[in-house]
């Protein structure tokens, strides 16, 4: 026995010893985004077999670890990560940067996604949670820090901040904790979301491929393109350790997973939810309520049909072929700004897959359209529709909402092709429910009732409408 012990023992004396950053972290260096967690995640190899990309990693790396930019290009050229005269080149080609430790903070400040902020905690409570006034304290104290770059959050006398976590389904695994800040430390009022995320560094690399995806950046808050709706994307994202996390996240064993926590900070939307949109018809159905979900409807369907097709190839456009969606886009992920008429994605990381593989588009149309009309949702948005079915005229939505997106989804195509879009709309929207995908089992909880109202309402809209059109 004791020679096992000792043979074990030798073996772990023998096997390489891999150096590890203090935490896990988002990098992003010529449009190529990975996790980081220790040296090795440095490698060349690991970065297209590009020397400077290898080293652009470390050196940001070690700026973090260390504060000490002399230490932090010894520690990299000892690694073998980073040679004197390529350091000496990166310095000679980023722009104003005349020395070597300009270039690590330089690097650092243009590469990592998630800064590290190292805070005074003790007024945090002992779940590790902010209180308003704790918040309100450490976004001040980022932002002199150089860690937050927006002077929104110069001081704290010039914040107000309002904790949303006990607002019902604004919290869960993703989302720990969810505060809304107002800023007035600038003439012009900013408000924003702030987010405690329970994914954070897997979270924000999803978040950061998509901010990287050609085409994207154009369509990402504060940019506006007219005719295409805003992607919501966090501006910032901070880390910082604290002595607890929430219970729920514990390990089998009952010891508390990594202490790190993280933060997205993402200006507010425009406008409300769409899904409040609907519940206010639903509770009074007013003419003029009417016309706010006609045109609601009309808009989502011009400005989704041009984010569509921005993604698909330029031969291929005129034909509903799979493209970068959404991927979770019902009525609450979903802004709409009543006076302007545009439209903003919120909670849109579910958009990384789609990036990485495209999706069909009826992933979101069925969200969009059909979780009004049946009632039926997930359970993160499920209460919000409870009990809706029996009040609402379904033929009338059916009218307003289907009929609406479809003539404004239409509306963004030449005439010569519209009828062509229109059927596959219409099969999309009717057909797809007898071949539910593994991913859309869990919106039609009722896929038989879901069919009565195909057949008993969207069906007749439809086929009235392509009368209408002369597409028949």
């Amino acid at each position: 026995m004791q020679r096992c012990y000792r043979l074990a023992f030798t073996i772990l004396l023998l096997l390489p010893i891999t150096a590890s950053f203090a935490k896990e972290t988002v990098i992003t260096i010529d449009n190529t985004t990975k996790t980081v967690s220790k040296m090795s995640d440095c490698k060349k190899g690991k970065w297209n077999d590009s020397a400077k990309d290898a080293c652009i990693c470390c050196l940001s790396q070690q700026e973090e670890e260390t504060q000490n930019p002399d230490k932090a290009i010894n520690e990299c050229i000892r690694e073998k990560h980073c040679t004197t005269d390529l350091i000496d080149r990166l310095v000679a080609q980023e722009e104003g940067v005349t020395t070597k430790q300009e270039l690590v903070t330089k690097l650092y400040d243009k590469t990592v996604a998630i800064k590290q902020v190292n805070f005074d905690y003790s007024s945090l409570t002992k779940e590790g949670k902010f209180s308003e006034e704790a918040l309100a304290r450490f976004l001040e104290y980022a932002y002199k820090t150089n860690k937050l770059s927006d002077p929104h959050f110069a001081r704290t006398n010039c914040l107000k901040v309002r904790d949303l976590s006990k607002s019902a389904g604004a919290t869960g695994v993703n989302t720990l904790q969810l505060f809304l800040v107002t800023s007035e430390c600038q003439p012009e009022k900013a408000v924003y979301i702030i987010k405690q995320m329970g994914k954070g560094a897997m979270e924000t690399k999803r978040l950061e491929v998509i901010y990287n995806t050609p085409h994207m950046k154009e369509l990402i808050a504060p940019h506006h393109l007219p005719g295409f709706p805003i992607v919501a994307l966090p501006s910032a994202y901070l880390s910082y350790s604290a002595h607890a996390r929430p219970k729920f996240l514990k390990d089998p064993l009952g010891h508390f997973k990594d202490a790190t926590n993280y933060l997205a900070i993402m200006p507010a939307a425009q406008g409300i939810p769409l899904g409040d949109i609907v519940l206010q018809y639903h509770k009074n159905p007013s003419k003029e309520n009417e016309e706010i979900i006609r045109k609601a409807y009309d808009d989502i369907g011009i400005q989704l049909a041009n984010f569509y097709k921005r993604f698909m190839p330029p031969h291929q456009q005129n034909d509903l072929i799979k493209t970068v969606i959404h991927g979770d886009l019902h009525p609450f992920n979903l802004f709409y700004d009543l006076k302007t008429g545009q439209v903003t994605f919120i909670d849109a990381e579910s958009m990384e897959k789609a990036i990485k593989k495209p999706q069909p588009i009826y992933l979101d149309l069925m969200n969009l359209l059909y979780v009004p009309l049946t009632g039926l949702t997930t359970t993160e948005v499920g209460e919000s529709w409870s009990g809706m079915l029996p009040n609402i005229n379904k033929k009338k939505w059916v009218e307003l909402s289907f009929i609406s997106f479809i003539r404004g989804f239409l509306s963004t195509y030449p005439p010569n092709v519209r009828a062509h879009i229109f059927t596959e709309l219409s099969a999309m929207l009717t057909g797809v429910v007898t071949k539910i995908p593994f991913s859309l089992e869990h919106i039609f909880l009722r896929p038989a009732l879901t069919l009565k109202l195909i057949k008993k309402y969207v069906e007749p809209a439809l086929k009235a409408f392509a009368k209408e059109m002369q597409y028949e």
